[in-house]
């Protein structure tokens, strides 16, 4: 899913249009194991919490090679328009990006609560992370380390602020290791 996902969103970037990217949205796998690392870090599983982080970074990984590789590809057969504004608001991380991804972890930690179906938090969750590491991948195949490193960095800001916000609401809501 991640490779459909990731496609759709180059096609958003590159073609400007916000709602292509959201359909991507509806296809990224990366809720279960952001909710996976919420639960074993507040249960105190370690090993676990370090299974779930390996199951993420590789596939924000794989996101940032294919749509790298893809780009590369495309950039020789066609104009790839790189000045998008959906390009450029995903090669920076301001204030607001911090806390939209707190916030969107909260939403997360929330779903395992009050029966939400995931798919709704998972879009959510995906707009913040396919994105900027679709981007990260497009930097890295024009070669443009600005773009490249801004969007990596605003990927795992996302990452790790999810993982934060959704630790948090689960911590509030009383999730703990057992005695």
């Amino acid at each position: 899913m991640a490779l459909f996902a990731t496609m759709i969103a180059l096609a958003g970037l590159f073609l400007d249009n916000v709602a292509i990217l959201i359909g991507a949205m509806l296809l990224s796998p990366l809720l279960g194991p952001i909710n996976a690392f919420a639960v074993n870090a507040n249960l105190g599983r370690i090993r676990k919490l370090a299974r779930s982080q390996a199951a993420v970074l590789p596939l924000l990984a794989a996101i940032v090679i294919l749509a790298a590789i893809i780009t590369f590809l495309a950039s020789h057969i066609v104009e790839l328009p790189t000045n998008t504004t959906q390009i450029a608001i995903r090669n920076h991380a301001t204030l607001t990006d911090i806390l939209i991804a707190l916030i969107l972890g909260l939403a997360a930690g929330i779903a395992l609560f009050v029966g939400f179906p995931e798919i709704l938090v998972g879009v959510a969750i995906a707009v913040a992370i396919v994105p900027p590491a679709a981007v990260s991948g497009i930097g890295l195949a024009l070669f443009n380390t600005n773009l490249f490193i801004g969007a990596l960095i605003l990927t795992l800001i996302y990452l790790f602020g999810l993982q934060l916000g959704s630790t948090l609401m689960l911590r509030i809501r009383g999730v703990l290791p057992r005695k």
